[in-house]
C-alpha cells in the first residue's frame, strides 16, 4: 500500500508538469528527470510487491514512456584518469584484485603476470593464432610428461575476480567500453545486475582464447541459472589490442552487441523490465584491462 501511495503522488506530479510544461526542455528543468528516476525505483518495488493493480502500472508505464525519450542522460562515465576507483563513482572489489595500471585502465590478472597490458589500438580480426596456440599446448603437454610445473600446476590458483558499482539504471541502456586481453587464455565478463551483482542480469562474455566456439555471449543469469541468448566465434580478441565494445537496450528488450563497430550480436529478451542495480566486471582466470566506461539510457 505504501508503494501504491507513492507511485499516485509522484505519477500526479508527472502529470500536472505534463500540462504545466508542454514542452518538454522546460519540464527536464523543472526536474522531471528526477521524477522518472524515483518512479522507475517505485514502480519496480510496486510490481515485486503486487502493491497496485495491473491497470495503474500500465498507466504509470505510459507516463514513463512518454516522458523518458527527454531524459536521456549519462549514468555513468569512468575512464580512470583520476587514478583510482574508489570514488566517483564507486566500485567495489567483490572478489579478487584490481588496480589502475600506468595507462589508466582497470586492470586485473588472474593466476598469471602482474605487468600492464600495453596500450594498442586495435580493430576486430578473425583468429589467426592456432598454430601458435597448438605450439604452447604442445609444450604444456611435454613439461607434465617430463615432470616439470608438476608445482605449479598443483598450487591452487585464484579463478575468478570481481568489481561492481551501484547504480539505478533504466530497462533500456547503452553501455560502451574499452577491453584489451594480455593473453590467449581466459574470460572476461561486463554485465548489469539486479539486486545482487552475481545471482540476476545479462552477462557478456568475452573470451581471448581463439580457439573457443564462442568468443562471445550473451547470457541472462536469473537465480541460479544461466542461459544462452546468443553467441558468436571466430572473434580474436586476445591480441592484446584495445577492442572498442557496445552494447545497447531497447525498450522492447532488443539487445545488439557491436565489437570495434561491426554488430555481433542482435536478440530480444524481455525477461527484466524493471531496470537494473548496477554494473558488473569479472575476469575468470585472465589478464584483462578496462578502460572509458561510458554508460547513458538508449537512443
Amino acid at each position: 500500500m505504501k508503494h501504491c501511495i507513492h507511485l499516485i503522488l509522484v505519477a500526479a506530479v508527472l502529470s500536472s508538469l505534463v500540462f504545466t510544461h508542454p514542452n518538454p526542455l522546460h519540464a527536464q528543468r523543472g526536474g522531471v528527470d528526477d521524477l522518472v528516476k524515483e518512479l522507475d525505483g517505485l514502480l519496480a518495488k510496486g510490481e515485486k510487491a503486487k502493491s497496485a493493480t495491473p491497470t495503474f502500472l500500465r498507466d504509470v508505464k505510459n507516463i514513463l514512456k512518454k516522458y523518458r525519450p527527454i531524459v536521456k542522460q549519462r549514468l555513468l562515465i569512468d575512464t580512470f584518469s583520476d587514478g583510482n576507483y574508489t570514488h566517483n563513482p564507486t566500485w567495489e572489489v567483490l572478489k579478487g584484485k584490481f588496480r589502475i595500471d600506468g595507462h589508466g585502465s582497470l586492470f586485473s590478472s588472474v593466476g598469471g603476470s602482474d605487468n600492464m597490458l600495453q596500450m594498442q589500438k586495435g580493430g576486430l580480426t578473425q583468429s589467426k593464432s592456432r598454430q601458435k596456440n597448438e605450439l604452447g599446448q604442445l609444450k604444456d603437454l611435454m613439461q607434465v610428461l617430463s615432470g616439470e610445473g608438476k608445482t605449479a600446476n598443483n598450487k591452487k590458483q585464484p579463478k575468478r575476480y570481481v568489481i561492481h558499482t551501484s547504480l539505478h539504471i533504466p530497462n533500456s541502456f547503452d553501455l560502451a567500453l574499452n577491453f584489451r586481453a594480455g593473453g590467449e587464455k581466459g574470460q572476461a565478463e561486463v554485465g548489469l545486475f539486479i539486486d545482487n551483482p552475481e545471482k540476476r542480469g545479462y552477462r557478456l562474455l568475452l573470451s581471448a582464447d581463439p580457439l573457443v566456439n564462442q568468443s562471445i555471449s550473451l547470457i541472462r543469469y536469473d537465480q541460479g541459472s544461466s542461459q544462452v541468448l546468443r553467441g558468436a566465434g571466430g572473434l580474436y580478441l586476445g591480441n592484446g589490442l584495445t577492442h572498442q565494445i557496445r552494447w545497447q537496450r531497447l525498450e522492447n528488450g532488443q539487445m545488439s552487441i557491436w565489437i570495434d563497430g561491426i554488430q555481433m550480436l542482435h536478440v530480444r529478451d524481455s525477461s527484466f523490465w524493471s531496470g537494473f542495480s548496477g554494473l558488473v566486471i569479472a575476469n575468470n582466470r585472465g589478464e584483462f584491462a578496462f578502460d572509458n566506461v561510458v554508460l547513458g539510457s538508449a537512443n
